[in-house]
């Protein structure tokens, strides 16, 4: 009291303020974290890991209700909260309110549950430990996210049942892809039908797997030693023989449209985030604009060619055309087409193993089972 009488205690506003001891804000941007998780040797492979930081942002996108493809790399990874993942989810409920059909719904609930999964794994406590390790120190405590992501995710979401097209549609499909003018999307079909690729081996297709075998057309991915093919997240490797009319359909409007390329240039142009989602989300969109009820579209494609070899050349043929690891693979997921056929002659069906990539392809294919 003295001192403060005289006049030698500073004043309040005089003493410089107290510094702050709490936790620096975190700095650290969802690109940055993406980058890293993808950088860090894991146990999974590459393009998992890359998927995976994919669907981390489409669950930011979502969430902040930006539109798809808007950047959000450079956003903190502080965003990620339960309000993120409950405002990501009330996103998709309002789609299922608007959708009107059942699988619809369906297909829009088990989207959501698996990108929210997928981008779940960049914060695994392995994941996180190994992130650290590699000097990603500043990151905040992701636990409240992933408690939001089991909270919200929608439950008991009903069975998807297989709803193959009806013969309208698929002739209708089959005639829209001769006459495509995109690009990247004539090609992904053209090669979905003609030699069974899977969506993630299409976006890896280069042209030099193109090669023939014993004069005939032979699609082999062992053309180039020193590019490995990621075959169902495993290195592998992709021989088939392709499947007419598709092939020569899409051969022939390649080259007169100036499509084809060379060497190791790949068929799909474009990133590898278009090459693994958009591409797929417009094959979707379209496909549902020809009114596909199906999920995973591109594997229906896929289904449909096989079950074409199927009623054609048997079930044992088929299994081996679409590479799978046993028959009952194919029994069980590739006869829903078939199913329908029972009892036709397989000489009427119309498809048969390419032999030449010389003659013009029909105008306007149509399979004769379609319009019977």
């Amino acid at each position: 009291l003295k001192e403060l009488e005289e006049g030698s205690l500073a004043s309040p506003a005089a003493i410089p303020a107290r510094r702050q001891t709490g936790p620096a804000p975190c700095q650290t941007t969802i690109g940055q974290l993406c980058a890293a998780y993808e950088a860090t040797p894991l146990r999974a492979n590459a393009k998992t890991c890359h998927q995976n930081a994919l669907c981390l942002r489409v669950v930011v996108r979502g969430g902040l209700g930006l539109a798809p493809g808007t950047e959000v790399d450079s956003r903190p990874v502080t965003v990620l909260s339960p309000d993120l993942v409950a405002a990501y989810i009330a996103a998709h409920q309002a789609e299922v309110h608007r959708a009107t059909h059942q699988a619809r719904r369906t297909q829009i609930q088990r989207t959501a549950n698996s990108t929210l999964r997928q981008a779940s794994s960049l914060f695994a406590p392995k994941v996180l430990g190994t992130l650290k390790r590699a000097g990603l120190v500043d990151l905040p405590d992701f636990r409240p996210f992933l408690d939001a992501v089991k909270e919200y995710r929608f439950d008991r979401v009903a069975k998807i049942h297989w709803n193959p097209p009806g013969d309208d549609v698929l002739a209708r499909t089959l005639r829209d892809w001769a006459e495509m003018k995109d690009r990247n999307l004539f090609l992904a079909v053209g090669l979905a039908l003609s030699c069974g690729l899977r969506a993630g081996e299409i976006g890896q297709a280069r042209w030099d797997w193109f090669t023939a075998r014993n004069g005939a057309p032979f699609l082999d991915s062992r053309e180039r030693d020193d590019i490995s093919v990621d075959v169902k997240n495993r290195t592998g490797l992709i021989q088939v023989t392709p499947l007419d009319p598709w092939w020569t359909t899409l051969h022939t409007r390649a080259r007169v449209m100036g499509w084809l390329g060379t060497g190791t240039e790949l068929v799909i142009q474009g990133s590898t985030t278009y090459r693994d989602d958009a591409l797929w989300r417009q094959l979707s969109a379209w496909l549902d604009s020809l009114g596909w009820m199906t999920t995973k579209k591109a594997h229906a494609l896929r289904a449909y060619a096989g079950s074409m070899v199927a009623l054609k050349f048997g079930i044992y043929e088929a299994s081996r055309w679409c590479r799978h690891s046993s028959v009952k693979v194919t029994e069980d997921h590739y006869t829903y087409f078939a199913n329908s056929q029972q009892g036709i002659d397989r000489n009427q069906i119309p498809v048969h193993w390419a032999t030449s990539l010389v003659h013009a392809a029909p105008a306007n294919f149509t399979p004769q089972i379609l319009s019977a």
